[in-house]
This record gives C-alpha cells, structure tokens and sequence, in this order.
C-alpha cells in the first residue's frame, strides 16, 4: 500500500466543460478558475471563476470569493460577489433579444465548533444581498427587477460513522428574506419585481422564510461496492422570486429532466445509487501506483423530485412529481488530476420533458492542475 501526503497547492487551476446548461441560455459550457491559498500568509483563500455557454443562448458568469480563517482556527470570514449577463434570441421570444442580468453579493462566518476524527460540526452565519432582472430590446420593455436582502443561518455536521462503515453529512438552514433593507424590495415589490406575485402582478413582497434540509450518506457495502444516498428539502409558506426556488430537474436533481424543468417553492429531491469501482472489474494497477479502483466508478441510479407552490394559485397548489432513472461512468486520473463522467437517464413512466425529450444525457471533462 502506497502513502501519499498531499500538500495545498500555492496556485491550484481548473479547466471544465460540461453540457449543463439550461436549454434557452445555452447547454454546453465552458469554466475555468484559479484558487490561490495562503495568499497573504495568514490562512486565506482567493477563488475567481467564469463561465460562458454556447448553443442557442449566451449566458457569461463571473465570480469572486475570499475566505480568511482567525488564528485559533474556530472562525473563517468570507465575501463573495458574482455576476451574471444572459442574452436570448430565439423562437421561445418570438425572435426578439432579451436581456437578462443577475448580481449576488455575499458575506458570512462560518464557525467549527467540533472537530474531531468521527464528527464535525459547524454553524454559518451570512448576509446576501441579490439582484436579478430582464429587459426585451425589441420592444424597449423592461420586465421588472427582483431586489432581495437575505439572512441566512446554516448548521452542518459531517462524519463517520465507524459501526456501519459510512461517512455522512447533514444540514439544517433557515433563509430570512428582509423587507426594505440593504436595497431590497419593500412589501409590494416596489411595484416592479420580476416575479410576478400570487394575483400575477409585479408586487412580490421581499420578505419570505424558507427552510432547507439535507442528508448525504456514502454507504460501504463491501470492498468495491457501496450505496449513495441523499435527500434535499424545501419548504415554505411564501410565493418566492425565481432566485429562491428549488429547481426539480437537471444534473444536480432529477436527471432525466432538463436544467430548470419545473422551479418550485417547496419541494423535496431525493437520490440513491448503486456504485462500483473499477476494481470491481479489474484488481490490479491501472498505472504508476494508481489502481482501477482510484480510477474508475460506475453507478446505477435513480431519482425523485416533488414541489408545489407555496401558496395555491386560483386553488392549485402546482404540485408536481419527477422521477427517473440511469447509468453513470467516472474516470479520474490522477497528476494532473483529469476527469471526466458521463450519465444517461430516462423518466421511470417513459414521459416526455417540457422540451419533448424522452431522457437526458450529461458529459462532464475536466482538469484540475
């Protein structure tokens, strides 16, 4: 058995293209990021990242973080700030441009209040200010600006759990949204939000509460085998601006689903997988000291996804179920760490998407140097 000591890269880089995109803004992708660590000398982290699409819309995304951890180690404060510009032109906007940009600027303390071989726990504190609107140039209509101020409070603890050979992790968050503070919109949405309110109009309140959960488990089942499982839940009692919604379908949720399928308040995303390693298959050094097992993982999976609104609309919740399921492969190599992965998926009863397809497929290749 081989031992390697990993050290933090002064400069660490990523190169990543994927078909991850939304169908009106653009599937494929292109993202590359540099982090640089310890860049001052006193624990920090500097991350700065863009990404572009391509196909039938041009989205451009860029964003900036910075982390820096106090002395005793207990405390890391960070501030973020990202942008993103989105153009459209095509048959679902009867030919016309649209204009869409989006501003989120973050700050927040995250605090490790245990840490220890078996468990961690750890709370977050933030403050998120975010701003998104959309403008039609072919007819000079501005279609409204959702303004928002957001509080946020997170408690996480991750583990293993030696008795039944598993790591985990869990979280409980709770999202205040702020009236008329920090630039956000007032109860009426200023009478111009984006999101249009429960009655259609564009007077969505800025104050909201949401609650999130999650539990992420990686079960050993044996040598090569082992079960993935996670579950992700929203709930609220608002009707919620686009930007606090919880997407249903897309690589992240339900992949037989396209990005952004159906976007609702409430709603609950589960997934379990079946994963096997290249050992599985063949025992033995791929190449250097590397076997198949560090290399290769194929899984089986399958997906599911239900939200509603959270207030009835005319009586109608908006419920909606999504299920599907598939195959996936991942190839890492290592030095310079390369990968890539590739999954197929199909919805369990054969139906079609909103976009007419029967099932998705999702590639993913990257390097990290």
């Amino acid at each position: 058995m081989a031992v390697k000591v990993l050290e933090e890269d002064k400069l660490a880089y990523l190169i990543k293209a994927d078909n991850y995109g939304a169908d009106i803004s653009g599937v494929a992708r292109l993202s590359m990021g540099v982090t640089a660590n310890n860049l001052s000398g006193h624990r920090d982290k500097l991350s700065v990242d863009a990404l572009k699409t391509f196909d039938s819309g041009d989205m451009r995304n860029a964003r900036i973080t910075y982390e820096i951890t106090e002395p005793s180690l207990l405390h890391t404060f960070g501030t973020g700030f990202s942008k993103t510009r989105l153009d459209i032109q095509g048959p679902l906007t009867n030919n016309a441009a649209v204009e869409g940009d989006t501003e989120i600027g973050q700050m927040y303390v995250r605090s490790q209040w245990l840490k220890s071989r078996d468990l961690t726990v750890s709370t977050q504190l933030g403050l998120a200010v975010k701003r998104s609107n959309i403008f039609i140039d072919q007819f000079n209509s501005d279609q409204g600006v959702d303004r928002l101020a957001v509080a946020d409070a997170a408690l996480v603890a991750e583990g293993v759990d030696k008795r039944f050979k598993g790591i985990y992790r869990a979280s409980l968050s709770v999202s205040q949204g702020l009236n008329n503070s920090f630039g956000a919109m007032n109860s009426s949405g200023n009478n111009d939000s984006l999101t249009k309110a429960i009655d259609g109009t564009n007077t969505l309140s800025g104050e909201f509460t949401k609650y999130n959960a999650s539990y992420t488990r990686l079960q050993t089942l044996s040598r090569n085998q082992s079960l993935f499982f996670h579950v992700h839940g929203q709930y609220t009692k608002d009707w919620l601006s686009t930007l606090e919604k919880i997407s249903l379908g897309g690589p992240y949720s339900v992949r037989a689903y396209s990005v952004a399928e159906y976007a609702r308040d409430t709603g609950v995303l589960a997934s379990l997988a079946w994963q096997t390693n290249g050992g599985a298959l063949l025992d033995s050094i791929a190449y250097d000291d590397y076997t198949w097992n560090e290399i290769v993982q194929l899984s089986v999976f399958a997906d599911y996804a239900v939200g509603k609104a959270g207030q009835k609309k005319n009586g109608d919740d908006q419920k909606e179920e999504l299920s599907g399921w598939g195959v996936e492969a991942r190839f890492t190599f290592p030095e310079p760490e390369i990968f890539a992965s590739i999954s197929i998926a199909r919805p369990f009863d054969g139906s079609e998407s909103l976009s007419g397809d029967n099932g998705q497929y999702w590639l993913a290749l990257g390097v990290i140097f």
